[in-house]
């Protein structure tokens, strides 16, 4: 998405991934905020992770909500008022090289039929009704991209949901790819200076290619490893610390 090293390293979904830069190269050069994105799929695959590389990929600010507590306008506006006005006049107009905000709703399908209306608008037109006591005005608000995660993306309202020009679907990884995420991530634990090739493939068979998974399994192999003084998470390491905790392999793993 950029030419630099991004933060955050993404394994798998590279039709995802392909379609992302693109939109966000467009954007840039054309100076807007990239369409709106829904990310759809199930819990641990990646969307949080996604949606921060488009910050990154974009040079801007990476803004997270609670969408469960976005109930009126005085709920929404502390998260505006945090949107970024790079490029803009006191009166909103476009003076420079804007620098869209990604506003990330994890779980957005908790989001209330009233926020999703108040969103709907600002996503629209970039604009917020701000009621006041006597009367209620329009302010302009800088573009910003809003990223929803959901599992369940059947629970947003659908005037809201079409709103979100770029819909992906996230799916668990195949063993190669699990694999290769587990390899990463056992490449950044504190105090392990080796893990070998069968204790991957016992993390990554009992992971369901889940990440949020993989990366909890390795960590739990990582505190056996330490407890018994040692710097090298071994299979045997591996296998006593699933035998502590129960964890066995899946049926689908064995058939990948």
């Amino acid at each position: 998405m950029a030419k630099k090293e991004l933060k955050h390293k993404i394994i798998g979904n590279q039709d995802i991934l392909v379609q992302l830069r693109i939109a966000v190269t467009s954007a840039k050069a054309r100076n807007v905020a990239p369409p709106h994105m829904l990310f759809s799929g199930a819990a641990g695959c990646g969307k949080t992770t996604t949606a921060r590389m488009v910050a990154e990929g974009l040079g801007t600010k990476f803004l997270q909500g609670h969408p469960d507590s976005l109930k009126s306008y005085k709920d929404l506006k502390p998260l505006i008022g945090q949107f970024s006005l790079i490029g803009y006049t006191e009166h909103g107009e476009t003076v420079g090289t804007i620098s869209p905000t990604i506003l990330f709703l994890d779980e957005i399908h908790n989001l209330p039929l009233k926020g999703q209306e108040m969103l709907g608008i600002a996503m629209e037109n970039f604009i917020m009704p701000m009621p006041t006591q006597n009367q209620e005005f329009v302010r302009w608000i800088p573009q910003f991209t809003l990223i929803g995660a959901t599992t369940d993306e059947g629970k947003l309202a659908k005037p809201f949901r079409d709103r979100f020009k770029l819909r992906f679907l996230f799916t668990v990884y195949d063993l190669e790819e699990t694999i290769e995420i587990i390899k990463y991530h056992a490449s950044k634990l504190d105090k392990i200076e080796h893990i070998s090739g069968e204790a991957i493939t016992e993390i990554a068979l009992r992971s369901r290619g889940v990440p949020r998974i993989m990366v909890g399994l390795l960590e739990r192999c990582r505190d056996t490893a330490l407890s018994l003084k040692r710097n090298k998470i071994e299979k045997w390491v591996a296998l006593q610390t699933f035998k502590m905790m129960k964890v066995i392999r899946k049926a689908w793993a064995s058939q990948m």
